[in-house]
């Protein structure tokens, strides 16, 4: 039923605690957007009511007499009233530590208290004041890969630029090397990608062990094997992750059965992991004196500020040579 409009009274500025950053909201992955962000009251995170219960897939029941609202989902039900430190789970009374209030013309609810109360997973993580709320054990309070984790740019090889990624769960961030490495669970299994400041090397890491599984240099579109049958597609900047047999013709190692699960490869450490760059040699003097295009750590300079990438700065030819840079095979003149 339609809620009805309440008369909204001045919470206590003593009441809200100042948090450094807006805090996010995640259900099953999804980040909500309400109009009136959540807020944390006496050291509990409270969100809105309507959009906590519709993300939760609840029926809304609101009694404007008595100003409760009332969750119900499958066969659990819970009840809390505006300013009243008793709510109902399931028909019995719980005590709370701090009762919902209204914040800017909005009821707002402790989100763990009601979330659990409909069998729905609740963690906090306060170094980045997220909450997530997950009422399906895949997603176990984490959030969703996106479908595209990066774009990837294509050569003659005949790699295409679009691509099925790889989408899972991340279940675990670490921190490896002084990089923050984030784990991610697909259905290939587990998979770890370290994120680097800058392309020119990536590492493959066993989440288990943390060990090194390959270490090479990121050439132009190459693509790199990966435990678990994933396949790595590198572009001239920007890497992406794809499985085989998922619309990717280009790879030879895709399975004739495409609807086969996929056995998970044993990682091979390569005799040789590190693959050194090709240096091209330097093309006779064309007379350009002009602008080139460079990357903080590349060892390339470009005449296009595409080809060097969302990295790129522009500088001189000169600059560029006198910093030992020799010209990209892709664009130079």
């Amino acid at each position: 039923m339609k809620m009805k409009n309440v008369i909204a009274f001045a919470l206590s500025a003593s009441l809200l605690s100042s948090t450094a950053s807006a805090i996010d909201l995640f259900v099953d992955g999804k980040l909500l957007k309400p109009d009136v962000s959540p807020v944390i009251i006496e050291s509990r995170t409270f969100v809105p009511m309507r959009t906590i219960f519709e993300a939760l897939d609840s029926d809304v029941q609101w009694d404007a007499k008595t100003q409760t609202a009332t969750a119900t989902k499958n066969s659990s039900s819970v009840s809390i009233s505006i300013n009243n430190k008793t709510a109902y789970v399931n028909g019995s009374a719980t005590s709370l530590d701090v009762p919902a209030k209204i914040v800017n013309n909005r009821t707002m609810v402790p989100v763990r208290f009601v979330s659990e109360s409909l069998n729905a997973n609740v963690r906090w993580e306060k170094d980045t004041q997220t909450v997530y709320v997950a009422t399906k054990p895949e997603y176990n309070g984490y959030t969703l890969v996106p479908d595209i984790i990066y774009s990837t740019a294509a050569d003659e090889s005949g790699l295409g630029d679009t691509f099925m990624f790889a989408d899972g769960v991340i279940v675990d961030t670490q921190d490896v090397g002084g990089y923050r490495t984030k784990i991610l669970q697909t259905e290939q299994g587990k998979i770890a990608l370290m994120e680097l400041a800058y392309n020119d090397e990536f590492s493959l890491l066993q989440p288990q062990t943390a060990a090194r599984v390959c270490f090479m240099y990121l050439g132009y579109s190459e693509v790199l094997k990966m435990p678990a049958g994933v396949y790595m597609e590198t572009g001239n900047l920007n890497t992406s992750i794809t499985y085989p047999g998922q619309n990717n013709s280009s790879n030879p190692s895709n399975p004739t059965n495409p609807d086969k699960p996929i056995e998970p490869s044993k990682p091979v450490i390569p005799e040789n992991p590190y693959k050194p760059p090709v240096i091209e040699p330097e093309k006779p003097d064309s007379g350009y004196h002009g602008t080139v295009y460079v990357t903080p750590t590349g060892k390339r300079y470009h005449y296009s500020a595409s080809c060097g990438g969302k990295n790129a700065t522009a500088t001189t030819l000169e600059n560029a040579k006198s910093r030992g840079l020799t010209p990209c095979s892709k664009c130079a003149k």
